[in-house]
């Protein structure tokens, strides 16, 4: 199994600060907390599971972890 590493840039970090603030101004902050806590244990999920979901028939960086015979 790979490990994948979860980074957040500066950037990710900003944008979830906004929208922290801005739930916690308009509906409280244990409503932020959750979107903090749920949030962050996606973002968690996604790196130890990156492929999880289905892919859609348009996904080329998929094309070659997959081969179809015919």
């Amino acid at each position: 199994m790979i490990n994948y590493s979860l980074t957040f840039t500066g950037k990710a970090d900003k944008n979830e600060a906004d929208i922290y603030k801005y739930i916690t101004e308009e509906s409280g902050e244990i409503y932020a907390e959750k979107f903090r806590t749920s949030s962050v244990q996606f973002c968690h999920l996604l790196a130890k599971q990156p492929f999880i979901g289905r892919p859609t028939k348009d996904d080329a960086s998929l094309e070659s972890s997959f081969s179809t015979s015919k």
